[in-house]
């Protein structure tokens, strides 16, 4: 049983006849009853019962269609799946920080953080300007938190949205 049948199936059964389905899938009428007649080769019976006006489901085209419908959404779930596989985040997230009032806003977006990536594992370092400097370029430090006014030509660098209030 191929994908492309099931679809098929689905779209005569949604159009109501064989012509319109044919032009709803832009092939001929006779190529689409060919695929209709395969279907029902590879099940072993008749799914549907036609007629000038429109097509009626049998007993076995309404659990074909029940089935096709669960089929393709996991078909289609799949596909997206393998497009856009979850992120494999894991490792040491080493964090320096002055003591400020983002500290809250770091272990809000650090508990985020873990609860998604559970690999993830988060230490926060404080320090002075001083402290956080030196660990960067050690690389014993991912990023810092620094407090205006400091000198961060040297890094790459975004400003937070919140001012400190001592």
């Amino acid at each position: 049983m191929e994908i492309r049948l099931l679809e098929t199936f689905l779209t005569i059964v949604e159009e109501g006849t064989i012509s319109q389905a044919a032009v709803k899938l832009h092939i001929s009428q006779p190529a689409l009853s060919r695929q209709l007649r395969e279907l029902e080769k590879s099940v072993g019976t008749q799914l549907l019962i036609r007629s000038n006006k429109q097509v009626q489901l049998t007993p076995a085209g309404r659990t074909l269609r029940t089935r096709a419908q669960d089929i393709l959404s996991m078909v289609h779930t799949t596909r997206e799946e393998l497009a856009h596989p979850p992120l494999n985040i894991h490792g040491q997230l080493r964090i320096g920080a002055a003591e400020s009032s983002s500290f809250g806003l770091i272990a809000k977006v650090i508990a985020e953080i873990q609860q998604d990536h559970p690999p993830v594992q988060a230490i926060i370092q404080s320090g002075n300007g001083y402290f956080l400097e030196a660990g960067i370029d050690a690389s014993t430090l991912t990023f810092g938190l620094f407090i205006e006014p400091w000198d961060l030509s040297r890094y790459k660098s975004i400003q937070m949205p919140e001012t400190d209030v001592w």
